[in-house]
């Protein structure tokens, strides 16, 4: 089973301003992390697809983060998979929108409809023929 690559976007930096000079303020550490997904391991059943030939569970995994830069306005998560064919890989999971206040998502947000995501966030419709994510 491949590995997908979890992306969060929309990071701004920042600036502070010390007796009329500007110093680079430092920037705090993003950290992305899912207890579902445990780093070098197969994903359990429960968080692979169950079309197109896979027979999983279908469930997102939970993730967690923290340590966004001052003025973060969203986040976007992408689950993307760089060995499905085809060649081009395969997007998996598509969420857009998720307040600058959301610290992570819990199992199965991504359930097709996004009702189980915060409020205001978007899910796009991924790689494939089905309305819903393929995890």
């Amino acid at each position: 089973m491949g590995s997908f690559a979890a992306i969060v976007l929309c990071m701004l930096g920042s600036a502070a301003v010390l007796s009329g000079t500007a110093v680079a303020a430092p920037q705090p550490v993003f950290r992305l992390a899912s207890p579902d997904l445990p780093p070098g391991k197969l994903f359990r059943a429960g968080f692979v697809a169950n079309d197109f030939g896979c027979h999983g569970g279908n469930r997102s995994p939970a993730l967690q983060w923290s340590g966004a830069p001052p003025g973060t306005k969203s986040f976007a998560v992408t689950m993307y998979d760089p060995y499905k064919p085809p060649q081009s890989g395969w997007w998996h999971w598509i969420v857009y929108d998720l307040p600058a206040s959301t610290a992570g998502l819990a199992q199965d947000a991504g359930k097709a409809g996004g009702a189980a995501l915060p409020a205001g966030a978007r899910q796009g419709t991924p790689d494939g023929d089905a309305p819903q994510p393929h995890y």
